[in-house]
C-alpha cells in the first residue's frame, strides 16, 4: 500500500468517526432540550411562578451542557 492509499483510508476512518461523534452529540443535545423543557413545564404544573421555573430549567440547561455560571442573588428591597 503507497502512502496516498494510506492516507487516503486513514483519513476515510477519521472522517466517519466524527460524523458518528457529531450524531451522538445531536442527539445528546436533543435529550438536554427536552429534559430542560420537562423541567420547565413540570415546574409551571406544579405552581411555581415562570420566573423560577425559567431560572431552574436554566440552572439544569448550563449544568447538563456543562457552562460555568454564577448565580446573582438579587436586590431583597
Amino acid at each position: 500500500m503507497d502512502d496516498e492509499a494510506f492516507d487516503a483510508l486513514i483519513g476515510d476512518i477519521a472522517d466517519r468517526l466524527q460524523a458518528e461523534q457529531i450524531q451522538k452529540q445531536a442527539a445528546l443535545y436533543s435529550l438536554a432540550a427536552a429534559c430542560t423543557a420537562f423541567v420547565w413545564r413540570q415546574a409551571t404544573t406544579e405552581g411555581l411562578p415562570p420566573e423560577l421555573a425559567k431560572d431552574m430549567a436554566s440552572d439544569f440547561w448550563a449544568a447538563v451542557m456543562q457552562i460555568p455560571y454564577t448565580i446573582v442573588k438579587g436586590d431583597e428591597d
